[in-house]
């Protein structure tokens, strides 16, 4: 099978993924698995597999979709055009794993040299370093970043790169919203000028509306309550 026909079947997968068919979307995947071993096969699969295992909470999947994509990562990097998604499918599913491992201990990782969480960020730093043409792709990409710091409570790093994401797409529903509530955490922090820090982050949370994910949509809704009580 051609490389195109692997990348219509790709589109496929996800097109079945953005419309809730995740068992439909996870049996493409396994089909094109089927087609043999490949760099390129394995490169569709992998993203595939990591982005339906973070959707689907199974980690077993997001693990061998790494696991796949690690395989023939040399040779996928070395194709320029694949380069930086390989580097941020790879980057999503050391997060999701992280995330996946602070659920089961909040404390996880914190007296470890490296983590996935810092394997994470180093893989999605290397995806900035291409000159990606999509700026939604882009603004994705420094999204996950700033996740990336706010998962470890470095709140200021992480506004920096949302601010990084709003300039290649200002309507960015999930830049939007992450920066809201990393506000509202930063106010804590900031004496008098909390209640300054607090409308603003009201203000950016209710333009967070593009492209949100559903669960986002309630998180995002539940901090703009909150807030309107604390006033």
């Amino acid at each position: 099978m051609s490389k195109d026909q692997i990348f219509e079947l790709g589109v496929q997968a996800n097109e079945k993924m953005n419309a809730g068919d995740l068992d439909g979307a996870l049996e493409i995947a396994r089909r094109i698995g089927n087609l043999g071993a490949d760099y390129y096969v394995s490169y569709v699969v992998s993203g595939l597999l990591i982005d339906l295992g973070n959707i689907k909470a199974n980690e077993n999947i997001v693990r061998e979709g790494l696991e796949l994509l690690e395989k023939d990562f040399e040779t996928i990097i070395r194709h320029k055009d694949l380069a930086p998604a390989a580097y941020y499918n790879r980057a999503n599913g050391y997060y999701v794993l992280s995330h996946f491992r602070r659920m089961r201990d909040p404390y996880a990782g914190y007296f470890e040299k490296k983590t996935e969480l810092d394997e994470a960020k180093f893989d999605y730093r290397k995806a900035l370093e291409y000159n990606i043409q999509d700026a939604n792709r882009k603004a994705e990409i420094w999204v996950n970043l700033g996740n990336c710091f706010d998962e470890i409570g470095r709140v200021v790093e992480a506004l920096e790169c949302y601010d990084e994401a709003l300039k290649y797409k200002p309507d960015h529903g999930m830049a939007l919203g992450n920066k809201g509530m990393a506000l509202f955490h930063y106010a804590d922090v900031t004496g008098k000028h909390e209640r300054t820090f607090l409308l603003e982050a009201y203000s950016i949370l209710s333009k967070a509306k593009s492209e949100v994910t559903t669960e986002s949509v309630g998180t995002f809704s539940k901090y703009l309550k909150y807030i309107q009580e604390l006033f």
